[in-house]
């Protein structure tokens, strides 16, 4: 479904259903989400083919990047979204699947409602929009942003295991608010503010859960010296152990890849975060192909 303040300025409504083609357009192409229509308008009232299709483009059309003039492969590839990913905590996903149908949608409803909320705060106090010669300057977006939820409820490891979680797909167009032209969003004022955008999400999604299901949250050490996660209370450490396959392939796996790390480079890792990612191993699996994943 659409979601955001930026939708007014494209004609569309928050909570209208994202059909595959406007995706397409907005995501792959940098259009109008209804493109077709108004392409189709535009050269029934007499446009050119060129000016109808120019018409519906938002912002720098996407041919630019592709000119072989363009020397710079950042520029020839261009970045049309970010996906945000929200998730829940891992307990929360074994009870939404171990709870009622009617519980069920009232976990979804919480998740709903926080990332819906971190989603507004990233709107109004985060994202910015490039303005100037090579985007040097940062400006607030004139509406707010236009993004598309896709929710999804089972882990890419395998379809047997639960995660209820959604990805936010932000345009990266938007407008610019001294004179409304199509523009595109900093990437580094939303990266900049994802680790408090995460936490946002959480400090919601625990109220919610709690006000509307009445549950418990208590921490739960997971690395020794390292900060606590927040988990429902009184779910069996036996499913919370079943359900993180990832963190047990990395555990399975680490010994091997840290013994490589020694033989190549002479010396154990450290244990700063810059040394620990090389010898991280690479246990996740490939992508399924895309399906639906509406209910």
């Amino acid at each position: 479904m659409w979601k955001g303040r930026g939708l007014a300025a494209l004609g569309l409504q928050a909570g209208d259903v994202v059909t595959e083609r406007q995706a397409e357009l907005l995501l792959r192409e940098g259009r109008h989400p209804d493109a077709d229509r108004i392409e189709r308008e535009l050269l029934a009232q007499g446009e050119s083919p060129a000016r109808a299709r120019r018409a519906t483009v938002l912002g720098r059309p996407i041919e630019h990047n592709r000119s072989p003039k363009t020397v710079k492969v950042k520029e020839r590839t261009p970045w049309l979204a970010f996906d945000l990913v929200f998730r829940p905590p891992l307990t929360a996903h074994i009870a939404w699947a171990l709870m009622d149908e009617t519980d069920r949608r009232v976990l979804e409803l919480c998740d709903g409602i926080a990332r819906d909320k971190t989603l507004a705060w990233l709107e109004e106090s985060v994202a910015q929009i490039r303005s100037k010669a090579s985007g040097r300057e940062r400006a607030r977006v004139k509406d707010g942003l236009v993004v598309a939820v896709f929710r999804h409820y089972e882990s890419r490891a395998t379809e047997s295991r639960p995660l209820l979680h959604s990805h936010a797909v932000v345009s990266v167009r938007a407008r610019r608010p001294h004179d409304g032209r199509w523009g595109n969003l900093s990437a580094d004022s939303l990266m900049a503010n994802i680790v408090a955008a995460d936490a946002l999400y959480l400090l919601h999604f625990m109220d919610e859960v709690a006000a509307q299901l009445g549950c418990v949250w208590e921490p739960r050490e997971v690395t020794p010296g390292r900060r606590p996660v927040m988990d429902i209370a009184g779910i069996d450490r036996r499913l919370i152990d079943w359900q993180s396959t990832r963190r047990q392939q990395i555990e399975d796996a680490l010994p091997v890849i840290t013994a490589r790390y020694e033989e190549r480079q002479g010396h154990a890792p450290g244990s700063g975060p810059a040394t620990r990612w090389p010898v991280r191993p690479p246990t996740r699996p490939a992508r399924p192909s895309a399906r639906s994943c509406c209910r």
